[in-house]
C-alpha cells in the first residue's frame, strides 16, 4: 500500500478485494471459522488523507464520494466517524502501543459499498496503520504492523500485502501467490447488506472441503476454462438463505456470458469474471439497466 506525500498531508488509497476462492474448513473454540481462501485486490478504492494536529486528539471525517441512489445502495449511513471505526482505531493503536502523544486529522474517502463483502473497512485500518507510522516516525517491523492489523480485523493483515494472497487460519495468515493474467470483473451491491457474523452462523461446514490450489493454478495457466469451474464461495448459499433476492443477481450476472459468477466474501456484493475489460463494460451496462444494484467495472491490482 503506497502512501503519498501531498504538501503536508499523507494519502494512501486502500483498494476493495475480490474473493474468488472461499472454503470454511472449521470451526474454533472461540467462536471463529478456519477458512481458505484465494483474495485478489481490485481498483475500487477508498481515498484516506492524514493530516498531524496539535495535541493527541483522532479526528474522523467520512465523507461518500457517490452520490444520490449510488451512495445510499453503496451504505452511506452505516460508515461511523466516531471510536468504533477501524480507522480511528488503528489510530488509537498506535498511540496505545508506542505511548506516542502525537494526534491527527483523517478524511476518508468512500468509494468501496459497505456490507458487501469487499473488505472496504478493514483495507482502511490497514491503509492507517501504514500511513500513521510514517506520519508520526514509528518504525515497527512487518511482522509487529501484521500481527497489529491481526488485532483489528482478520482480513486486515492481507491488505498489508500487494497482490493476490491465499489467506488461511481465519484469514490472518496471508500467503502472497503469484498471480495470473489480468482479472477484468463487475461487482453488482445489491440494495440488501449482510452482517457477517449471520452469514457464518447459518454456514455448515463441509465434511470433505474443497482446496484453492486447483483454481490458483488454473488462474496461474490462463486455463480460462478451468479457471471458471473452480471459482467458489462456501457463504454463497447461506448468505442466499438470509436474502433469497441474491439469486436473480446472480442468473442475471450469469447470462451476461462471463467466465464464472460468484459472491465475495460473506456478501452480499456478487460478481462476474470476464477475460476482457471490453465485456466487463457491455455486462456493467446491461446490469445496470435491470436496477439490481450499483455495478462497478474492476480490474485486480498487483
Amino acid at each position: 500500500m503506497q502512501v503519498q506525500r501531498w504538501h503536508t498531508s499523507w494519502v494512501v488509497h486502500a483498494p476493495a478485494k475480490l474473493n474468488l476462492f472461499f472454503e470454511v474448513l472449521g470451526r474454533r473454540e472461540d467462536g471463529y471459522h478456519l477458512i481458505e481462501t484465494l483474495v485478489v485486490p481490485v481498483n475500487l478504492y477508498d481515498t484516506l488523507v492524514f493530516e498531524e494536529i496539535a495535541g493527541s486528539d483522532i479526528v474522523l471525517d467520512v465523507k461518500w464520494v457517490w452520490k444520490g441512489d449510488w451512495a445510499e445502495l453503496c451504505g452511506k449511513h452505516s460508515v461511523p466517524a466516531d471510536e468504533t471505526n477501524l480507522v480511528y482505531r488503528a489510530a488509537r493503536l498506535i498511540q496505545q502501543e508506542t505511548r506516542i502523544n502525537r494526534g491527527v486529522r483523517i478524511q476518508l474517502w468512500k468509494r468501496i459499498p459497505t456490507g458487501a463483502g469487499l473488505g472496504g473497512g478493514s483495507s482502511d485500518a490497514a491503509a492507517a496503520l501504514v500511513a500513521l507510522c510514517q506520519l508520526w516516525n514509528v518504525g515497527v517491523s512487518p511482522q509487529t504492523l501484521h500481527d497489529w492489523g491481526a488485532r483489528l480485523g482478520s482480513d486486515v493483515p492481507l491488505f498489508l500485502h500487494k497482490g493476490p494472497s491465499v489467506c488461511r487460519g481465519r484469514g490472518e495468515i496471508v500467503e502472497p501467490v503469484r498471480p495470473g493474467p489480468p482479472l477484468h470483473a463487475v461487482v453488482v451491491k445489491p440494495p440488501v447488506s449482510l452482517a457477517t457474523r449471520e452469514v457464518y452462523g447459518a454456514c455448515r461446514v463441509p465434511e470433505t472441503p474443497q482446496a484453492a490450489t486447483p483454481l490458483l493454478e488454473a488462474w496461474q495457466k490462463g486455463d480460462w476454462a478451468s479457471f471458471g469451474k473452480r471459482v467458489f464461495n462456501r457463504l454463497e448459499e447461506p448468505a442466499q438463505r438470509l436474502a433469497p433476492g441474491l439469486a436473480r443477481l446472480k442468473q442475471s450476472l450469469a447470462r451476461t456470458g462471463g467466465l464464472a459468477v460468484s459472491l465475495t466474501g460473506s456478501g452480499s456484493c456478487y460478481f462476474a469474471v470476464y477475460s476482457h475489460r471490453k465485456q466487463a463494460l457491455a455486462a456493467a451496462r446491461r446490469i445496470q439497466s435491470t436496477r439490481l444494484g450499483a455495478a462497478f467495472v474492476v480490474h485486480s491490482v498487483m
